[in-house]
């Protein structure tokens, strides 16, 4: 303060800047605190590392530190202790249980908090005048980082990064001012960082590389005082490691023979056969790919500005040298040596990335700090500017950072339109099992074992079980089999390889317990999860299982099954199968398919089946729209229902998010003559049947009158169209007529698509193709926007690959439909106008998007467009055409135009301000006309209407001045010069 003070008017600047920058930070924070709490219980999705929370809700239920529902890993026990991970996440998160009860988004939060306490730990070590520069710059960079690329689990990773940031504090200020309770902190927090997850095992080696570098050029004391200090700062540092290491070895019983067993299988585990550069650049892509092609000078840059800065220490005097090393220092090495270590380590996942975006971003703070401080000591006013301009810098990325998260919708939001929150989908799951039954399968349903669910992981209960002793199996066998996304997809994916199913495999291990289908939870991006019930009599009648299904157009489920559809499945050749983690799967062809039609819906099929004779460890349904025929799978594995049946299986029941059109439903058994025997379609319903709700389903515009680009090839097929498109990168292939729907209507879109080759995705074009109200940027079940001021959309089927590529795209597309959720104002806003405001406060109804207005964006209500004008009388007009003759109050322009675009009508100038309006309406019969305002002989802004038929346009100035309305023909062929036009309407609306 006395600084600034000092400074005078520079001072009060230099504050001023200041307090900008710590208002875009804190605004930054809240909106990333606001839309994290938004999107984090439905759109990330919740995976199997997500189900550590387990041992958490465990501490705090029952004061047990184990994973109860993964109680195994590389062979070993771990329902009572952990070798690869330290206590420290999981007694915090047993502290959040215990005060708020389980909570998926509260756990997840503690992310959050991370970020946000890593944050005022730089606010509190950058300190002095630079501390809003340096904090807003790794804040603001830091919170970017958070919603680009974090995906925030209930798993230690954060926690991590928070014991990294602690050591660095404690290590720069123990090299600072050489006091051993900071050496013991540092120690102590470099531990439990390396020992929460063993990934950052080289924060240990780290800590004590910087203790020694700081012993070699630390501050310069007489030598005995000085080596008397150096071995109790030593002491207090092994003693800080000691510590750590007690707890973590402490929290498993201090089982060092069970722990080294533990490596050395977990390390047979993680081999790999790849480079050990390759495997540093895998992970530092998973850590800075969010940055695009700059991250390699924006990263490297930041290392080797650091590692210059502390070199060039060396050479400046004692005091300096050790500011510029205790702050860059601690950081450079802990990056340094993490990113070394991770070379060894080939398991790649977003959360070993935290470290590393952490220390970049500290490095980087650091290095603004030494360098605005050093400045500051040679002189005040050179460090003012420097600093200024560092802070101006600073608030123009911050405006763009700020801007952006308020412009855009969070890529993570944006997923809310059609996934499910896993509370909802988890309770669905588990709420017909009484609590306390037993269970294998899905970990991400046992969190809250074993009180309401005592579940033990598939793969774990599977891989032990032999080991029990024959005579206490039965007792052992789970009462129900949950089989959630991950034994979905693989059960998938080793069918499709010619493997043996999951439900096999079960059926093995379990060969005197029987199990029936009862409950099928749908919902993206989980696909289907099915539950089997352990039964004395699995082969009686009992009807359908229990069904529940996620509408996300509505935010419903849907639970009811429908009346049987008259639907025919036709047999058909084997329908190749392309599915799978390759950009090009391989081929997987059937023992059988059969073929329907249905329109887009939610159906459940039930399959009649024959399996084949004789053993086959193979036994899959597979039931997929047309689109889903070629997928690259993720984590979450593929669309559409693939369910695995038994030898005794008669019915196989299976649920279909389907996109309309073509039903594939495709056998693998290789048993010998297995058959499909008939296919029974119910559709799946909310309380009302699809022809009971208000708003219904709308078809789009025939295929036939869609348009592909130039010089592109298509075949008409019954009611589909075959594309050949071309190999462009982002080129348009096929394209919809304009659909014409009111301002600010939700609109839902489904378009069948099979892509056969190349990448192909379905976009939305606004009403007079400006912009995008979605882009064609990835293969969507349905297109959900809200119509803008054109009034209109248009659907556009693009080529979406990534990079240039000889091949051409080619597809085929079935009819499509969109359904319209109106914008009106809030139920409770309409009712109370309707009752009790019925005159003074009625809204007014926008005019429909057969009025053309211009520019777009103008309201102007029914009323307005119906109302009576001010007609321009001959007297008011500066030219007319001699082909332009009125009749009373209407124009009427007939017989030949002098030129393609000639004028046919122009006013006299006339003064408008922002409320004036044009309004011209009548009938084109023959020709074209292009309306709009002219200033200064130049156009202020056209309407084009080149369509036979009626016609209403309203255009407003673009501001206030004086304009000519000008009425001109706009005819395509030069060799057609004939008009006939009628303005019925052609005036100024009366305000």
């Amino acid at each position: 303060m006395n600084r600034l003070r000092a400074l005078g008017v520079e001072g009060v600047l230099l504050a001023v800047l200041a307090g900008m920058l710590w208002l875009a930070l804190g605004t930054s924070a809240l909106k990333a605190t606001h839309d994290f709490h938004q999107y984090i219980d439905r759109s990330i999705h919740v995976t199997v590392d997500d189900g550590e929370a387990n041992i958490s809700y465990a501490l705090a239920t029952d004061g047990r530190y184990g994973f109860m529902s993964s109680p195994v890993l590389v062979g070993m026990d771990r329902s009572r202790a952990q070798f690869n991970y330290g206590p420290w996440y999981f007694y915090l998160a047993a502290g959040v249980i215990w005060l708020f009860g389980f909570s998926i988004s509260t756990l997840r939060a503690l992310h959050l908090w991370g970020i946000l306490g890593f944050i005022g730990a730089a606010a509190l070590w950058f300190r002095g005048r630079h501390q809003a520069a340096t904090t807003a710059l790794f804040g603001l960079g830091l919170l970017y980082c958070f919603e680009a690329s974090h995906w925030p689990m209930m798993r230690p990773d954060i926690l991590v990064s928070a014991f990294a940031v602690l050591f660095v504090i404690g290590a720069g200020r123990g090299w600072h001012d050489s006091r051993s309770r900071d050496w013991f902190m540092a120690g102590l927090a470099a531990t439990c960082g390396a020992f929460t997850h063993l990934i950052a095992a080289s924060l240990v080696p780290s800590a004590i590389a910087v203790f020694v570098l700081a012993v070699l050029f630390g501050p310069d004391r007489d030598q005995p005082e000085r080596w008397r200090r150096v071995r109790l700062q030593a002491i207090a540092l092994v003693g800080g490691i000691a510590v750590g290491l007690v707890m973590f070895y402490a929290s498993f019983g201090f089982d060092l023979a069970t722990q080294r067993r533990f490596f050395a299988a977990y390390r047979e585990v993680t081999a790999s056969q790849t480079a050990f550069l390759d495997v540093i650049g895998n992970h530092l892509a998973v850590a800075f790919g969010y940055l695009g092609s700059s991250a390699p000078w924006m990263v490297g840059g930041v290392w080797l500005f650091g590692a210059l800065g502390a070199v060039a220490a060396l050479w400046i005097d004692r005091d300096r040298a050790r500011l510029v090393h205790a702050r860059l220092v601690p950081p450079l090495m802990v990056w340094t040596a993490y990113t070394v270590s991770n070379g060894f380590y080939t398991n790649y996942h977003q959360g070993y990335a935290i470290l590393s975006q952490v220390m970049w971003l500290w490095t980087a703070a650091s290095l603004l700090w030494v360098a605005l401080e050093l400045t500051d000591r040679r002189s005040l006013r050179v460090g003012a500017i420097a600093s200024a301009l560092a802070m101006v810098a600073l608030l123009t990325q911050a405006n763009w950072i700020v801007r952006q998260q308020f412009a855009e919708t969070s890529w993570k939001m944006v997923r809310t339109a059609t996934w499910a929150p896993f509370s909802e989908y988890s309770e669905r799951v588990l709420q017909s099992i009484p609590a306390r039954a037993t269970a294998w399968g899905s970990v991400v349903f046992g969190m809250e074992a074993p009180h309401r669910i005592q579940l033990v992981q598939w793969a774990d209960a599977v891989s032990i079980f032999p080991q029990v002793a024959p005579a206490e199996r039965d007792a052992l066998a789970p009462e129900y089999v949950i089989f959630g996304y991950a034994e979905a997809r693989d059960n998938m994916m080793s069918a499709l390889k010619g493997g043996e199913t999951l439900l096999d495999r079960t059926a093995v291990r379990l060969p005197s317990a029987q199990f029936r289908l009862v409950s099928l939870v749908a919902a993206t991006p989980y696909g289907v999860t099915r539950t089997y019930a352990r039964s004395l009599n699995p082969l009686g009648e009992r009807g359908l299982p229990q069904i529940s299904v996620y509408d996300a157009e509505h935010r419903e489920w849907l639970t009811r099954i429908g009346p049987q559809l008259p639907v025919t499945f036709t047999p058909s050749a084997p329908v190749a199968l392309r599915i799978g983690y390759e950009a090009e799967p391989a081929e997987s062809r059937p023992t059988n398919s059969v073929i329907g039609e249905l329109p887009a819906g939610r159906y459940l099929l039930k399959a009649a089946v024959k399996p084949g004779e004789g053993r086959s460890p193979r036994r899959l349904i597979a039931a997929t729209s047309a689109g889903m025929l070629r997928q690259t799978i993720g984590e979450m594995g593929p669309d559409g229902d693939f369910a695995a049946y038994l030898a005794h299986d008669r019915d196989v029941t299976l649920v279909l998010v389907h996109q309309g059109g073509p039903v594939y439903v495709s056998q693998f058994d290789d048993g010998t003559a297995p058959a499909i025997e008939g296919i029974v379609v119910h559709p799946i319903l909310g309380f009302l049947d699809a022809d009971e709700y208000p708003n219904q389903w709308k078809p789009l515009p025939l295929l036939n009158a869609w348009k592909t680009a130039p010089g592109l090839a298509f075949e008409v097929a019954q009611d589909t169209v075959r594309v050949s498109g071309d190999a462009s990168v982002s080129g348009y292939q096929y394209s919809s007529p304009t659909v014409r729907e009111r301002r600010q209507n939700r609109v839902t879109v489904r378009v069948p698509l099979r892509v056969e080759q190349g990448d192909v995705c379905a976009g939305v074009l606004n009403g007079d193709d400006s912009s995008w109200l979605l882009a064609p940027s990835a293969s969507r079940d349905s297109l959900q926007f809200v119509v803008d001021q054109t009034q209109g959309f248009r659907v556009v089927l693009a080529n979406c690959k990534s990079k240039e590529s000889p091949t051409t795209s080619r597809f085929v597309v079935w009819p499509g439909s969109y359904y319209v959720e109106p914008s009106a104002e809030y139920y409770v806003d309409r009712l109370i106008t309707a009752a009790l405001y019925p005159n003074a406060l009625r809204p007014r109804e926008l005019a429909g998007p057969e009025v053309r207005l211009l520019p777009s964006g103008i309201e102007v209500s029914k009323a307005d467009a119906d109302s009576p004008i001010t007609n321009f009388t001959a007297q008011e007009l500066s030219y007319r055409a001699p082909n332009v003759r009125q009749d009373g109050q209407v124009w009427i322009a007939n017989g030949q135009a002098e030129g393609p675009y000639s004028y046919l009508i122009q006013s006299a100038p006339i003064r408008m301000d922002g409320d004036s309006r044009v309004l011209v309406s009548g009938r084109v019969e023959h020709g074209g006309i292009t309306l709009g305002l002219q200033r200064n002989n130049e156009w202020a802004g056209q309407i084009n209407i080149t369509e036979p038929g009626e016609f209403t346009a309203v255009i407003a100035p673009p501001g206030r001045g004086t304009y000519s309305v000008v009425v001109a023909n706009n005819l395509s062929k030069p060799d057609d010069l004939a008009t006939s036009i009628v303005f019925s309407r052609f005036g100024m609306l009366r305000k």
